[in-house]
């Protein structure tokens, strides 16, 4: 069921909406009421006939809008039962205990927590995890400490784990170059009293833009190389191939490539992939992307090359509200003679009302989108000054946090690079004092 649920969820949207009408005139004048993020879902296993309810999820909101109780159930041939629990608590505007419990015992059990602190810049700096041992007790699993730059950037990030038997402690130092472009990621083991070196992926840029990057590993002390992605764009800036390509014997040689094809709206309408055999690309497999006339994903298929012949192996079937927010997801595999019904999900919306301070994603866009390395976020600010980017997966999970300085009023844009990120659903929203906006974007690597 998990496995199935992560298939699904690279196309699913983190925010959401209702079901009552609005008119143009009213959208365009601002006085529709605002989206919120979903209240009730619904994931579905598939049968030869139907659709199975497999669990629900709730949500429910404060007075400030933050996400309060998260709760699952699972559902079997024996019934519905309670799964999970999700307790948030908040300081202001930040998350600063998650609790987590299981249904047990006809009861709510806590089984861990996690207490995040915070700068001054509201910038994470500690996130510590607790869980319970067979004693009951809570004890530290593992602590993330979280360093900035002069410049508002992570710098440092350690992580000291723990879980009852010996402490494993990693860091990861980022190094950015004189335009704040991310160029070396170094990962680093304390051993022995010192930090030894794990590996390190060096990333690469021209103009500007994202060439690619280059993974290697120490063993011992030699440095030895693991792979490279190497980039190509066309004369749009798009990005219409990335090549990778593994290290033999020190050397590297290709293994498997992605191309990309746009429509007249830059959108990304087809997506073939290959590996490298012996001498030339191999049988390709290809993934094209159907969209509407607001631009959302409405169909996704996936083919494989075989004798010549485009075969059919997954569709993705996706419908919208009014609002652009996804209330059907539908993911359908190819097995033998037959489309095999394997993951549904479903949405419902709560709404707010309108405020200066919460804001519809009009004023923020990013493309292109989805996308696979690098995003371009534009937005619009009312004044001058600094801005908070922050960066979380579908769980609520804080990923990054950025702080840009010196914005002008009106149209500004940030890169993002998805780095090591796997592909899903993230969001992310950018604040300048009052002004706060969010939005969302798929990663599909």
């Amino acid at each position: 069921m998990k496995h199935f649920f992560y298939l699904a969820i690279f196309t699913l949207a983190l925010t959401s909406a209702i079901s009552q009408p609005i008119t143009q005139t009213e959208r365009n004048a601002g006085m529709e009421q605002k989206i919120n993020k979903y209240i009730y879902a619904e994931t579905y296993t598939g049968s030869d006939t139907a659709w199975i309810l497999a669990n629900t999820r709730t949500q429910s909101f404060n007075d400030a809008n933050q996400l309060d109780i998260f709760e699952q159930e699972k559902i079997d041939s024996t019934g519905t039962q309670k799964e999970s629990r999700w307790e948030h608590v908040y300081t202001g505007s930040l998350l600063t205990l998650l609790n987590v419990y299981n249904w047990k015992d006809d009861n709510w059990q806590l089984v861990s927590k996690n207490e995040f602190i915070y700068d001054d810049f509201q910038r994470i700096i500690s996130n510590t995890n607790y869980y319970k041992n067979d004693d009951g007790e809570f004890l530290i699993g593992s602590i993330t400490l979280t360093e900035y730059d002069e410049n508002g950037r992570v710098s440092t990030v350690t992580s000291y784990r723990n879980q009852g038997i010996l402490p494993d402690t990693t860091k990861l130092t980022n190094t950015y170059d004189n335009d704040g472009n991310l160029i070396e990621l170094l990962n680093q083991k304390f051993k022995n009293e010192n930090w030894v070196n794990q590996n390190i992926t060096t990333f690469f840029y021209q103009d500007g833009k994202y060439m690619g990057q280059e993974y290697k590993f120490w063993y011992g002390q030699e440095l030895l190389l693991d792979y490279m992605d190497s980039i190509l764009y066309d004369a749009q800036d798009r990005r219409i191939s990335r090549i990778h390509y593994k290290s033999y014997d020190d050397e590297y040689e290709k293994d498997y490539r992605f191309v990309w094809s746009y429509d007249e709206n830059d959108r990304i309408v087809e997506e073939i992939y290959q590996d490298w055999v012996a001498i030339d690309w191999g049988e390709p497999s290809k993934t094209t992307i159907t969209y509407d006339e607001r631009g959302n994903v409405t169909e996704r298929h996936k083919m494989q090359m075989r004798s010549d012949e485009w075969t059919e192996k997954e569709i993705v079937y996706v419908t919208y509200n009014e609002y652009d927010f996804i209330t059907d997801f539908q993911f359908y595999i190819w097995l033998v003679n037959d489309w095999l019904r394997n993951t549904r999900l479903t949405y419902e919306y709560g709404v707010i009302d309108v405020t200066e301070n919460v804001q519809k994603n009009l004023e923020m866009l990013n493309y292109p989108n989805p996308f696979s390395e690098e995003t371009t976020i534009e937005f619009q600010l009312r004044n001058p000054g600094d801005a908070k980017v922050t960066i979380h997966n579908i769980n609520g999970q804080l990923l990054k946090t950025d702080v840009l300085t010196g914005l002008s009023a009106g149209e500004n844009q940030y890169k993002f690079d998805s780095g090591n990120l796997p592909s899903g659903v993230y969001l992310y929203s950018i604040g300048s004092g009052s002004e706060k906006y969010y939005n969302t974007f798929v990663i599909n690597k």
